[in-house]
């Protein structure tokens, strides 16, 4: 291929590895639409080069919050789960889904929908038990106050990882 950036006249395996430090990075990345680097799009050169190293070289995270509306923000995690290619998915070293809840006075907000159907859409495209990490953790929200320990804070977050780590566990069970 004829490219006229400097960076192709450099031997492929300084390229390369001048490329993936270009992309890798330190701490997880958001897993959500549009979020590729520009790098990845500069080129067809680059991007045949480069086609599996942002997704092997990173680990990425998926928040789900406690929402109290109708909206169903999740779906467009959900959608470019299943829109992803399959190579690059199962390229990707660690998947972080982090399940956060809200208290208020009256009700705990628990986007158990939400993180059902995100583990639905892992399993189906193949995501495996220790591909998977799950956090948890329920947040006070308005009344902080309701939360009479940390202690009691702490219990409370290592009971909805249980449940949590648990759901998925029997997921990737029954697939």
């Amino acid at each position: 291929m004829n490219n006229p950036s400097p960076l192709y006249r450099l031997p492929a395996e300084l390229r390369n590895e001048i490329l993936r430090m270009a992309l890798a990075s330190d701490t997880p990345i958001e897993f959500r639409p549009g979020n590729e680097p520009a790098l990845l799009h500069t080129s067809s050169q680059t991007r045949e080069e480069t086609r599996l190293v942002y997704w092997a070289e990173n680990d990425f995270f998926i928040t789900i919050r406690g929402v109290t509306s109708t909206s169903e923000p999740y779906q467009d995690t959900v959608d470019h789960i299943n829109a992803l290619d399959i190579h690059k998915f199962r390229a990707i070293p660690k998947i972080i889904v982090r399940y956060e809840a809200f208290r208020t006075r009256n009700h705990d907000y628990v986007p158990r929908r939400a993180f059902h159907e995100t583990l639905r859409a892992l399993s189906a495209k193949g995501a495996t038990y220790q591909q998977v990490v799950i956090e948890s953790d329920i947040a006070p929200r308005f009344e902080p106050w309701r939360i009479h320990s940390p202690a009691m804070q702490i219990e409370r977050n290592r009971m909805a990882q249980l449940s949590a780590e648990e759901d998925w566990m029997l997921l990737c069970e029954s697939e």
